[in-house]
């Protein structure tokens, strides 16, 4: 299930995966989880440089994960992942 053009969540062997396209973006979304007392384990897919998996515990399910995700919202993830977008095309760091 899509939640955002670069999140997608997944049922893995009956536990929910999270998959991204943007490091940065996972990165906070980790944290994110953390803070929330939701740890998930880092998955690297084999194969796929450019996505970032978080796989969650059987315990917690899609819907709560979802339901965090809705507290950030798509609006939020957009510019987690235009902020890397700007700094990787503009590496002077100027504005």
């Amino acid at each position: 299930m899509n939640f955002a053009d670069h999140v997608n969540l997944s049922d893995w062997h009956g536990q929910c995966l999270l998959t991204v396209d943007d490091f940065e973006l996972h990165d906070f979304l980790d944290d994110l989880f953390t803070e929330q007392g939701h740890e998930a384990q880092i998955v690297h897919p084999s194969g796929s440089p450019t996505q970032y998996q978080l796989l969650f515990a059987p315990g917690i399910s899609r819907a709560t994960v979802y339901r965090l995700l809705c507290e950030v919202g798509p609006g939020e993830i957009d510019r987690i992942v235009r902020i890397k977008s700007r700094a990787s095309t503009n590496p002077g760091g100027g504005a």
